[in-house]
């Protein structure tokens, strides 16, 4: 393998099934309901919406910062400065959502 910093490797460990994958975000994400979020929505927390930009004219929560799933890690620092910030993501179905707290 050459030395050349302008490629990587990278070794995946791939999920059986969606489900399975699935199934392990949610053993290590803690879920909440709105009424769980609520009370903070007024700075308490980061709110990120996840979906395409195509489904944001369905409606956006109020004060939610919208980042799509796709390109969640490599921009969220953009709009979360301070990584202690307690960050909560949603999306259509949760599924994206899932995904997107364990990145």
């Amino acid at each position: 393998m050459d030395d050349d910093s302008s490629s990587c490797s990278v070794r995946l460990t791939i999920m059986s099934t969606y489900e399975a994958m699935l199934a392990s975000a949610r053993s290590r994400v803690r879920e909440v309901t709105p009424d769980d979020v609520a009370p903070q929505l007024d700075g308490g927390i980061v709110l990120v919406d996840v979906r395409e930009p195509s489904e944001w004219e369905q409606g956006v929560v109020p004060g939610a910062v919208k980042v799509p799933r796709g390109i969640l890690e490599y921009t969220i620092a953009k709009h979360v400065a301070d990584p202690s910030t307690p960050i909560v993501v949603y999306c259509e179905v949760c599924h994206r959502s899932l995904l997107a707290g364990v990145a």
